[in-house]
């Protein structure tokens, strides 16, 4: 009888044991639904996907854990749209101004502030007739002797902040011949305001000065008739 007893109360106490694993197991699986589900939507988030929200039951931690996940979500969704919209239109600009670089006839080339050429415009390579290749990285030779101090004069002023427009002078070529041109000279800054490079827009005016020339010596030879 003891012994059937014993076996009877084993019995129950192995069902006992069974149910409260049971019961422990869905319990447990209730109480991390909700954690479980929070993990999925922050791995969402960081594969950025943000669209997702958690369903808040509770008013318990979980629950404000779940406001601020859904919170930190709409934050970074509406982060990541500004930034997508900041991009796009620096697209747009960065466009624009190759754009307007590349098909500008004005000769444009820009340096660092060592000298060196860092980028040039094919108005550049016409006028001169240096091929990018040839002068990237490199220092230009087309500042004849005499003017030599007027361009260090200038680029004094550049490094200052200050700017220089149509400033009429004298360039060489490739081949050495010397032709007159318009110059706009002005500083590339960064984004914390610091000048980083010098830019050069040079506009050929020998036509215009042959064709002032022209002018002059006629009014000189009008005024000579008229005496």
């Amino acid at each position: 009888v003891l012994n059937r007893q014993l076996l009877q109360q084993s019995a129950i106490s192995l069902m006992l044991i069974v149910a409260a694993w049971i019961a422990s197991y869905f319990i447990a699986g209730l109480l991390i639904r909700p954690l479980r589900q929070i993990l999925r939507n922050v791995d969402e988030i960081a594969q950025g996907r943000f669209g997702g929200a958690i369903a808040v039951r509770s008013r318990d931690e979980l629950g404000l854990l779940s406001t601020h996940v859904n919170a930190m979500a709409d934050n970074m969704q509406t982060y990541t749209d500004r930034l997508k919209d900041a991009a796009e239109e620096l697209r747009g600009t960065k466009e624009y101004l190759e754009s307007f670089v590349g098909h500008t006839s004005d000769a444009i080339h820009v340096t660092d502030l060592e000298g060196r050429v860092i980028q040039v415009n094919w108005a550049f390579e016409k006028m001169y007739g240096w091929q990018e290749y040839e002068v990237l990285h490199r220092t230009l030779n087309h500042i004849p002797d005499e003017l030599l101090e007027e361009d260090r004069a200038i680029r004094q002023r550049i490094l200052r902040g200050e700017s220089v427009a149509d400033h009429e002078t004298v360039r060489l070529t490739k081949s050495g011949e010397t032709f007159d041109i318009s110059i706009t000279v002005s500083s590339i800054r960064n984004a914390a305001g610091k000048i980083v490079a010098i830019a050069e827009i040079g506009r050929n005016i020998t036509a215009r000065k042959q064709a002032d020339e022209a002018i002059r010596r006629s009014e000189k030879l009008a005024l000579i008739g008229q005496l």
